[in-house]
């Protein structure tokens, strides 16, 4: 990325490439979301408190997973923001020449 950073076609297809990948992510968490309901139903059925039943999902390899990829996706966002931020700078320094 830093490599991209001076480059506006650089940084442009770097922020297109990011935001399919949290494209991608967010199709996966999507996916998701049948099983974890399922699994969340049948934890609040076996556990008395829904705090109970929230934390033995988080300890679930559904619940992991689902945390990893909601991490995955507030990178990519942060990512993409960067980029966006970086081609409005250098958009702004080229008028600024002129």
């Amino acid at each position: 990325m830093i490599e991209a950073q001076n480059q506006p076609a650089k940084l442009s297809e770097l922020h297109f490439l990011i935001a399919h990948q949290f494209a991608e992510t967010a199709g996966q968490l999507e996916e998701m979301i049948p099983e974890s309901t399922e699994l969340m139903r049948d934890l609040m059925i076996e556990n008395k408190t829904v705090a109970k039943a929230r934390q033995m999902f988080e300890l679930s390899n559904i619940g992991i997973k689902e945390k990893k990829l909601k991490i995955q996706l507030k990178s990519l966002e942060k990512l993409m923001s960067a980029c966006k931020r970086r081609l409005e700078s250098l958009a702004q320094e080229a008028q600024n020449l002129y």
